[in-house]
């Protein structure tokens, strides 16, 4: 299979959540879930996402937060949760923390391999201090990474990997 080196802006939009209500009544037990960096090692340890904090989509709106759709892949970008190098794939659509990247796919089909590619590929290497850890946007969006050509090979790829896993 032929890999190509590319940036990660031409397999995805790299976009980040936005600031945290501080106002513990903004959250409910209906709406959308909100998703924090402490929220990924749950998460990937199997827990729903609709056991997180949620956020009707009007309290969302005043405070500037915008909905990721499902797919979206989420990764820590600053503080030490930059530093462990959990990728987490959004099941349903939902809100994310200014402190989580978000990776919307341009192929909605890709969004398995960049799980896998940022398995393989940490960002968290792209980390410049460990005393301040902090990844900026512009240096996910350029991050190289081996991808097949086309969203068939990609798909196949991880379809491969998954099973290999499995």
């Amino acid at each position: 299979m032929k890999l190509d080196a590319v940036p990660l802006s031409r397999l995805a939009s790299v976009k980040s959540g936005g600031g945290a209500p501080q106002d513990p009544s903004a959250f409910t037990t209906t709406g959308f879930p909100f998703v924090r960096a402490g929220s990924l090692p749950k998460l990937l340890g199997g827990e729903n996402e609709g056991s997180l904090e949620q956020l009707e989509p009007e309290v969302a709106k005043a405070y500037g937060l915008s909905l990721f759709p499902a797919g979206t892949v989420l990764f820590a970008k600053s503080g030490m949760s930059a530093t462990k190098g959990h990728v987490y794939r959004l099941k349903a659509p939902a809100y994310v923390v200014n402190h989580l990247a978000a990776l919307i796919p341009h192929d909605p089909e890709d969004s398995a391999f960049l799980v896998r590619v940022l398995e393989r590929f940490s960002p968290a290497t792209l980390l410049k201090d460990a005393a301040y850890p902090s990844i900026r946007l512009g240096d996910i969006e350029s991050m190289t990474v081996l991808a097949p050509p086309d969203p068939y090979g990609r798909r196949r790829l991880a379809e491969i990997l998954d099973r290999a896993d499995a």
